[in-house]
This record gives structure tokens, sequence and C-alpha cells, in this order.
């Protein structure tokens, strides 16, 4: 609506329509006047030149609310056919569009004032001649042609997806590399009634405390503590030197609600922690990446975790406040392979113990660069430090949105070659999709206990 200019040209519609008006508000002042003043002497006159803009004022209103209604009908196709124009997925925008007809309230507006904005609404205020909404039913069909079904705004649909028990003790969960990447961008109620499970399964503590922004940085600083006694005191005592009192002691107040849990939960919480980390000033993010630096470097060494969780963290949030020159798009395959190599290496160490069931993941991945046009053939490093794999992640990050699919593709390819991915390897490739500004759902794993 905003890029087709539609909100200038209803402002100037209300503008309009208030013009019109104003010859009505013109004409009943002065009948209330002539009748007031009881002068018989060109009384009659002057009641019907006011009569006459009465009349004028309130039928023009009535044909000019009805021409902003056409347009405001025909403008609601247009941003549908944009929607699908610019995200490719109609299925989406046609999703959404019967998600909003489900709903036992729709989107029907109560005030008796509705019909002076109503074509400012998102959805159908009004119905009746003047509506600024064409019917859902139409919508959808302008977009999905073949749909025969009726949406029915007076019939509920489930606003909860009912979820079952969430199961923690996993350490290796089965999946398939095309179903992990046919869910790119799109949600299913599938993914919803995993989100809603993982929810529900989360400490009411933990839940509570992602939507505060103290409470949010405490749980990013909880999750880097060690589980050794000795590490973890060091860190806590660096991170008074560095911290807020206030964010050590919310920290400290977590602890134990975040030691509980599973590593299966570590990813999930970070992520939901980051819309709230948004909020933060500049100031803040500067100081929640120093908390982040000072916890990770205290016991000297780097895991795959606190990598990636530094990495999404710092992506996600310099996305906000970072304003660094714009760089040059990658649009070519070869430039990339030493950091493919790179990054695929890691993927296929990270989930096999094996170093031949790691080249066999290796060389499953690196053959998706083919479609790319990549034709010479690349072997599994040996050695990449975690310095590598970010300057890797920061290059790829500039590829051109054809050849991030194709990466992508490569990574779920390299990751689930053998139908398993392991926590570590499912970290890894979040935080490549992250780093890459890449849409992808939960992954829908199916626990193996170990």
């Amino acid at each position: 609506h905003i890029l087709k200019g539609d909100m200038r040209l209803n402002i100037r519609l209300i503008g309009f329509l208030y013009g019109i008006m104003v010859i009505a508000i013109v004409g009943r002042s002065v009948l209330w006047s002539s009748r007031r003043s009881g002068s018989k002497k060109g009384g009659g006159q002057t009641a019907l030149l006011a009569l006459a803009l009465v009349v004028i004022g309130y039928v023009g209103q009535l044909f000019g609310r009805i021409i902003q209604s056409a347009v405001s009908r025909q403008r609601e196709f247009l941003a549908d056919a944009s929607a699908v124009q610019f995200t490719r997925n109609p299925g989406g925008i046609a999703g959404a569009l019967k998600i909003i007809g489900g709903f036992s309230k729709g989107s029907r507006i109560e005030s008796p004032n509705a019909h002076e904005a109503s074509h400012l609404f998102f959805g159908t205020a009004i119905r009746s001649l003047f509506a600024t909404h064409p019917p859902l039913d139409e919508r959808i069909r302008r977009i999905e042609p073949g749909y025969s079904s009726r949406v029915n705004e007076s019939e509920s649909l489930s606003e909860t997806v009912p979820g079952g028990r969430f199961d923690s003790s996993v350490s290796m969960m089965a999946a398939d590399s095309g179903e992990a990447r046919q869910y790119i961008g799109h949600m299913t109620p599938r993914h919803v009634d995993y989100s809603s499970q993982l929810l529900s399964a989360l400490p009411g503590k933990i839940r509570d405390e992602l939507d505060d922004l103290l409470g949010a940085t405490a749980i990013v600083c909880g999750l880097l503590l060690d589980s050794d006694l000795k590490e973890r005191d060091r860190q806590i005592k660096v991170l008074k030197k560095t911290a807020p009192v206030e964010v050590v002691r919310q920290t400290l107040i977590l602890e134990k609600e975040i030691r509980s849990l599973k590593p299966v939960f570590y990813l999930p919480v970070l992520e939901l922690a980051i819309p709230t980390l948004r909020g933060m000033s500049a100031a803040q993010v500067a100081g929640l990446k120093r908390y982040i630096q000072v916890l990770v470097e205290a016991d000297g060494k780097l895991t795959l975790f606190e990598f990636v969780l530094e990495k999404i963290v710092t992506h996600q949030l310099g996305m906000v406040y970072s304003h660094s020159k714009r760089q040059t798009i990658v649009k070519r395959m070869d430039l990339l392979l030493p950091q493919m190599v790179n990054l695929l290496s890691v993927l296929a160490k990270s989930g096999n113990k094996d170093i031949q069931e790691a080249e066999k993941a290796f060389k499953a991945g690196f053959e998706q660069l083919r479609s790319a046009g990549v034709t010479r053939k690349e072997s599994m490093s040996e050695t990449v430090s975690f310095k590598e794999v970010d300057v890797a992640l920061n290059r790829l990050a500039l590829a051109a949105p054809s050849i991030k699919r194709v990466i992508f593709d490569a990574c779920c390819a390299c990751v689930l070659f053998d139908t398993k991915v392991s926590i570590p390897e499912a970290e890894l490739l979040r935080a490549t999709a992250s780093v890459m500004d890449i849409p992808v759902p939960p992954f829908l794993f199916h626990p193996i206990k170990s």
C-alpha cells in the first residue's frame, strides 16, 4: 500500500470528501441562522439557497463515498498482486487472508464512526455499498484461481495450535534435506505446532523474561556460563567488572533455570530473545557485545555454541545499528569456493567423528554447487579455525540471493546426507541461515533418543 502511494491517495480522498461536506455544513449553518433571525425579507430565498447547499453537499458526499470505496477496493486487489510479485509466494498471501477470514472476530470494526477512515484499514471494516475491501473469497480466488471453498468469518478457525509434549531428551534428530529446504520462507501449521510445543516446554520464568530487555540480556549471558564451577566463577568475576550490577544480579537469578535447559533449547531461546534485544539503544548493544566477549574469553577457549551465539547476536543486532558501507554483491559461485570449502568442512566434521563419513558428507554438500556452475573438485579441509569460519560466513553473506539459495542447499545436503542431525550441526546450520538473512522456520526433526 505504501509503495503504491495508497496512503497518500487515501489522505487526499479524506480531504476531498470533507471539502464536499463543507458545502453541506455551510448550507446547514445558513439555514439555521435564517430560522433563528425570523426575518421575512429575503428569508425564503436564503432558506432555499441553504437547502440547495445542504442537498448538494450530502448528495455529493454520497457519491464521493461510493467512488472512494470503489477506488479502495481496486487498490486492495493491486496491493495483493504486488505482494505476490515481491514475495513470489502466492500461497503465503492467500493463507494470511484465509486466517483473517477464519478468526471468530474477523476484521470487523465495531466503532460507529468506522466509515470515516475505513479505506485506511487492512481488513473489511464495514460491509455495504461503501465497503472499502473486496470480499475475502474474491481476493483469494484472484491469487489462487483454483480456490473453490468459502471463507466464512462467522465460523471460527482454531486460533491456537494444539501441541503435544516436546521431547527435549534427544541428542540426534532424523530429518530430510529436501524437507528442510522446501520450507525456506514458508511457515506451515506443523511449524507452528512445533514452536507451540517448544514454548510450552520452556520454564515459565524463562518465557516471562524473554520479553524484558534486562531479562533477555541476562538469558544471553546465562547461556554462556560454563558448567564447570571454577570456570563459571571466573566468568562471573570478569562479568562484574564489565556489566552493570543489575545485569549480573539478573543473570545469577536466572542461572538455575538456564542451567536446567537441555541443549536442544539453547538456540531457540536465543532466537526468541533477539526481537527483544533489538529494542536496545546503540550503547546497550555495544555493552551486550562486551559482555559476550568477556564471558567467551574468560576460559581461554571457544566452543561451537559460543561462536554461533556471538555470530547470531552480532549480525542480528548489527542490522539495526551498523551503518557499514554498501559492499559489492557476489554473483559467481566460483569466487566463493574457498569459503564454501571451509564451511562445508566444519559442518561435515561437526556431525561425524569418523573421517570417512565426514568426507562423504562434504562431497554430498559440494555436489549441490554444480547447479551454480562449479565444475572443479575440492577436498575437505583438515583443520578450519573459527576465525576462518567467521570470515567465510561474512563473505558468503555478500552472495546474490540466487547464490545464497545454492549455498544453503549445499549446507543442508552436507548436514543431512545421512538423514540425521546433531545439535551442533543444527546450531551451525541456523547460524549460516541467520548470517545470510535466509528466513528458515524451525526444522521439523524427529527425535532419536541417545
